[in-house]
């Protein structure tokens, strides 16, 4: 009988243990259990030991995007140390429309155990530029990420002419330069310009497109020009890198 006894703990154990080491059972886990973290609109408590510590601190930073309703989970095991984990749930927009929205989780194994490694379509991370030859929505976040951090720190704005009274009524124009020092090359860029009174206090925005390719280390001059600007003494130029959704 104890023979039997031991064979017994023997045999569940070995259950316990492949259940333990399933990757498919315990990579969906894993993104159930970080989903409903994620969507938790009260508390926002994530697992950081099952997440990249990289990829934890850029959730930190931009936070959630469309929270899901509810979701279905897909499993996909690409190699023996990587598992790609879909997940399709329904959202609403913020009309209040019903929307369907796909997300994806990258998991690698790490120390034996599996974390969510990198993320598509989580984070609102949404250029307001084109980059040339590559569609935006087809980088994963951490891409995405580094991507505008390289923009960010190297897209520059050189002022040639101040603002000026235009000789078009109250309009105001000037002359500006746009460098791009970034590892790709971009078009479409969009140059918030505010004018300021001489008390300074604001008084009129405007946006100027840079609607042509501009090269790897290369740069455009432009001229813009703002109308009903009789009180614009001076101006200040940003450059429009992320848009809102």
């Amino acid at each position: 009988m104890k023979r039997i006894s031991i064979l017994v703990c023997v045999f569940a154990l070995g259950i316990f243990l492949v259940s333990c080491n399933n990757p498919e059972k315990e990579s969906l886990k894993t993104v159930d259990n970080f989903l409903k973290q994620f969507n938790d609109e009260i508390e926002k408590n994530l697992d950081s030991t099952k997440v990249d510590k990289a990829l934890f601190e850029l959730i930190k930073q931009y936070g959630g995007y469309l929270s899901k309703d509810g979701w279905t989970l897909n499993f996909n095991q690409k190699n023996d140390t990587t598992i790609l984990i879909e997940s399709v749930g329904k959202t609403h927009n913020s009309f209040g429309k019903p929307i369907e929205i796909k997300q994806k989780f990258l998991l690698k194994e790490v120390d034996g155990v599996w974390i969510i490694f990198d993320t598509y379509n989580l984070l609102p991370l949404f250029l307001d530029m084109d980059i040339v030859d590559r569609d935006w929505d087809f980088f994963w976040d951490k891409e995405k990420n580094e991507i505008l951090l390289d923009l960010k720190k190297n897209l520059k704005l050189e002022v040639i002419s101040k603002g000026s009274k235009s000789y078009f009524g109250d309009a105001v124009e000037g002359k500006l330069r746009l460098l791009n020092n970034s590892k790709y090359d971009i078009r479409n860029v969009i140059i918030l310009i505010e004018h300021f009174d001489s008390d300074g206090k604001s008084v009129n925005t405007d946006d100027e497109y840079v609607s042509d390719i501009i090269r790897t280390n290369g740069y455009r001059e432009f001229d813009w020009l703002t109308s009903d600007c009789s009180k614009c003494y001076r101006q200040e130029f940003k450059i429009k890198f992320q848009r809102e959704y």
